[in-house]
C-alpha cells in the first residue's frame, strides 16, 4: 500500500468516525 493510499484511508476512517460521533452526513463534515 502506497503512502498516499494510506493517508486517504486514514482520512476516510476519521471522517466515518466523526460522522458517527456527531450524527452528521459525511458530505457535511467534508465542507466544515
Amino acid at each position: 500500500m502506497s503512502e498516499k493510499t494510506e493517508i486517504t484511508f486514514m482520512q476516510t476512517r476519521l471522517i466515518r468516525l466523526a460522522s458517527e460521533e456527531w450524527h452528521l452526513p459525511v458530505e457535511q463534515i467534508l465542507f466544515v
